[in-house]
């Protein structure tokens, strides 16, 4: 059982969770539901008690803690975690409460293969007479996996494997930070699937920014909106009639995010993309591919976790090198070359780009504030900034182009936030910032990995209209991967499709407005749990 009791957080003089009062029984699960940077992180990892082992360094390198103070209980298990000494919090963690990140990218150890995991965690909880193939076998987890090492799996094969080892010592409180955000509607619903093991044994928190999986999987929702709770109420109630303006206008907002009708552009050809194939090793994930991308476009790639698509983005930035096949910036060819090793591209690029990747955290420099961040973007690329100076944002231009960026992807462009690390932005926040450095430079091409996986519906319609904007008014190129249909479907003039490479390859181009003519782009849709009438879990 989680019983939260008047509990407050906050760092400095900034308030994040004011007043949490929440029950959960065992056998429950609670969707914690809100924005990005409501607070919902920093209660999962204030529960785990993980704030305070994150010293920062002052320069004469003392290490000091960063200010986070707390009040009130949060009682996991009948043990007031906030009072728990650290012996007794080694011993909740992973025993009492697991807690399954929402940075994918870095919850598995690199190095390790899928098998050293499970015997890690057998040998670290004393789990004994199960072999790491039986843990697979419980959990409907090839067995193909288990040699592999988290580079060479999809992300929701990574949030699988995380909630099968999360599952294992059959902990009594189980805290999910957004387990489907950045998981194509397939893998969404093995991801529930996998959540629902054994649920009946413990008490569940899920947190989430998206209504529908909230009130499909949920018995109970707590509307969290800056850091306090405004609503509370079964799925039913919350759906039929929400009480409080953010619960209404997250529940029952419009499902169409299209900022209006696309209009086929007529452009020049910016990128043009002939016969690519990549592999990793001995397993192929492009073959073949072939498309052009003209000036004022945009491009989806959809399809399921693990088809290439990042790896296809990667390829285009320039951040791997080609193997085969050509990429063709205007007049200038990128030729295959087959070297290990990265290299920038010869010549210099026809046109500027601008890149978000899919994990934002691992893409911003941590002790860098979101001033610093988009200051070191803009110096970069006028060409003021040398690799070893540290960048300034206090003349009054930088400033100005600083909080434009910022106001175009919704974010704060007060003195506070820009002060913030970004280390200490919620998933949410970081992405946006991560698309407001792209547009900074005012590039020619947008590449955008997963642009709106970690936003909530009223931030991803907000970030879709402003890329809308770029493409229509400033010509600009957008190459979008996505695992969402209808994101596509509202930005894109084109879709790439992509499916996996088992044995044949598969990739075929279609006009938006034109009927769909490959068979993975339905059974992606028809997986997703998005209707209008979500089915829930009946209690026994």
């Amino acid at each position: 059982m989680i019983e939260l009791r008047n509990l407050s957080l906050s760092v400095g003089d900034t308030a994040l969770l004011q007043d949490i009062n929440l029950r959960v029984a065992t056998g429950e699960t609670l969707a914690l539901l809100g924005p990005s940077g409501a607070g919902k992180s920093s209660l999962a990892r204030l529960l785990l008690r993980l704030l305070e082992g994150q010293p920062s360094r002052t320069l004469r390198h003392k290490a000091r803690h960063r200010g986070f103070h707390w009040s009130g209980q949060a009682l996991v298990a009948g043990t007031d975690v906030l009072s728990a000494s650290v012996g007794q919090m080694r011993h909740l963690r992973g025993n009492q409460i697991g807690l399954i990140t929402q940075s994918l990218s870095d919850a598995l150890n690199p190095q390790l293969t899928m098998r050293a995991h499970v015997a890690e965690v057998l040998a670290l909880h004393q789990i004994t007479g199960i072999t790491p193939e039986q843990v697979f076998a419980t959990f409907n987890l090839p067995h193909g996996l288990l040699q592999r090492r988290p580079a060479y799996l999809s992300g929701g094969e990574v949030q699988r494997v995380l909630i099968a080892l999360s599952l294992l010592p059959k902990p009594k409180c189980l805290i999910l930070d957004e387990p489907t955000a950045a998981l194509d509607p397939a893998n969404q619903a093995l991801t529930v699937k996998a959540m629902a093991h054994g649920r009946a044994q413990r008490a569940q928190i899920l947190i989430t920014h998206d209504p529908a999986l909230a009130l499909s999987v949920c018995d109970h929702i707590a509307v969290l909106d800056q850091g306090r709770i405004v609503e509370t109420g079964t799925p039913r109630d919350l759906q039929r009639q929400p009480q409080h303006p953010k619960s209404r206008a997250m529940i029952q907002q419009p499902r169409d995010t299209a900022p209006g009708t696309v209009t086929a552009p007529s452009g020049p050809d910016v990128l043009r993309v002939h016969q690519l194939s990549h592999r990793y090793g001995a397993r192929p994930v492009l073959r073949n591919l072939s498309f052009t991308l003209r000036a004022g476009e945009c491009l989806a790639v959809l399809g399921p976790s693990g088809c290439g698509k990042s790896t296809l983005a990667r390829l285009i930035a320039g951040m791997e090198p080609l193997q085969s096949g050509q990429i063709i910036w205007s007049e200038a060819t990128r030729p295959a070359r087959p070297s290990p090793r990265l290299r920038p591209c010869p010549g210099p690029c026809p046109c500027q780009i601008g890149y978000v990747s899919q994990f934002p955290h691992r893409a911003l420099t941590a002790h860098f504030s979101v001033a610093q961040t988009l200051a070191e973007a803009l110096s970069l690329s006028q060409g003021r900034l040398r690799w070893f100076q540290r960048p300034r944002h206090s003349d009054p231009a930088t400033r100005t182009a600083i909080c434009n960026a910022l106001t175009a992807v919704s974010l704060p462009t007060d003195a506070p936030f820009l002060a913030r690390l970004t280390r200490d932005l919620s998933g949410g926040e970081a992405q946006r910032l991560c698309l407001a450095r792209a547009l900074l430079v005012q590039p020619q091409v947008i590449i955008a990995d997963e642009p709106t996986s970690s936003l909530d519906q009223c931030a991803a319609a907000e970030v879709i209209k402003t890329l809308s904007d770029l493409k229509q008014r400033a010509a600009i190129s957008i190459l979008l991967i996505t695992h969402a249909p209808a994101v596509a479907q509202a930005l894109a003039d084109q879709q790439l499709t992509l499916r996996q490479i088992s044995p044949p390859p598969a990739a075929m181009l279609r006009r938006a407005d034109q009927g769909a003519n490959v068979e993975p782009t339905p059974s992606l849709i028809h997986a997703a749990f998005m209707g209008d009438r979500p089915v829930r879990r009946e209690r026994s």
